[in-house]
C-alpha cells in the first residue's frame, strides 16, 4: 500500500513540474507585446493619414500579435519551447 502512495507523489511531482514549465512558457509567451504595439501605432497613423476608418489598426494589431507571437515561440521564448519538446519526446 505504501509503494502506491510513494509512486503517486513521485508522479504528482512530474505534473507539477511539467505545469511549472508549461506556465513558464505562457507567461513569456504573453509577455512579448513590442510589435503588437507597433503594428497599432502603425495602423493608427494610417488610419488618421489615409481616412479609412478602423481597418489599417485593426489588421496592425493583428498582425503585430502574429509577429509577436512568432518571435516569442523562435527566439524569445526559445529555452522554454526546447524544454517543452524534450519532455514530449520522453
Amino acid at each position: 500500500m505504501n509503494d502506491t502512495t510513494d509512486n503517486s507523489d513521485d508522479i504528482n511531482k512530474i505534473s507539477s513540474s511539467e505545469e511549472d514549465e508549461s506556465n513558464a512558457l505562457a507567461n513569456c509567451l504573453l509577455s512579448q507585446f513590442w510589435f503588437f504595439g507597433g503594428g497599432v501605432g502603425l495602423g493608427l497613423a494610417g488610419s488618421l493619414k489615409l481616412k479609412k476608418g478602423p481597418a489599417p489598426m485593426i489588421i496592425g494589431g493583428v498582425a503585430g500579435s502574429l509577429a509577436d507571437l512568432i518571435y516569442g515561440y523562435t527566439v524569445a521564448c526559445k529555452e522554454h519551447t526546447s524544454t517543452n519538446k524534450k519532455e514530449e519526446e520522453n
